[in-house]
């Protein structure tokens, strides 16, 4: 005879129907920590051109600034995406909205550091163009754009509209020098307008 056990309730959140969106803040640190993952990466590059020939090891303080920037900055994009997943979302939904790049560049650059030290390892430090073409540093180069990309993308996949500001909307204009022809929405009181 065989019994089948009762089912076993499973608590689940609520799949949500509108997307998961990062708030400005939210992008303004992934933005942050992703300017302190591109300044190590040409500090980095700047290293290798200036002590290419003398650095004998992977573990130099201009890796360890470049890779913990991308640890800070993948951290905090794992971080929005287990938000994503306490709100029920999963798999690449569990990420705010456009920062599916992030998604793809996180693992695009881990496997490029990796890489990187397995190149370095076996063929020694490059200097001057090889350094640049070097192919773990493209994948690195290419999963750090992906991941600074994802905040833009957000913000270009907003719903809020965006407006420029009128075409003479202060100091620029009394300088004369930003105010080619007069605009009716123009609120300078210099006369240039």
């Amino acid at each position: 005879m065989t019994t089948v056990p009762p089912a076993i309730p499973v608590a689940s959140a609520p799949l949500t129907r509108e997307p998961y969106r990062a708030s400005t803040r939210q992008n303004l640190v992934t933005l942050l920590l992703g300017t302190w993952l591109l300044v190590g990466m040409f500090v980095d590059g700047w290293a290798h051109n200036r002590f290419g020939e003398t650095l004998e090891t992977f573990f130099t303080p201009w890796h360890a600034l470049f890779y913990s920037g991308f640890l800070a900055v993948a951290g905090w994009c794992f971080f929005l995406a287990a938000q994503g997943w306490q709100r029920g979302l999963r798999g690449l939904r569990a990420f705010p909205e456009g920062y599916h790049l992030a998604a793809l560049g996180v693992p695009v650059f881990g496997l490029g550091g990796v890489g990187d030290l397995i190149w370095h390892t076996v063929f020694g430090i490059e200097v001057g163009i090889e350094a640049l073409l070097s192919p773990t540093h493209l994948m690195l180069f290419m999963g750090g754009v992906l991941i600074v990309a994802s905040p833009l993308g957000a913000v270009w996949r907003s719903p809020v509209p965006r407006r420029a500001p009128p075409p003479c909307a202060g100091w620029p204009c009394c300088r004369r020098r930003w105010c080619w022809r007069p605009s009716p929405s123009c609120t300078c009181t210099c006369g240039a307008c």
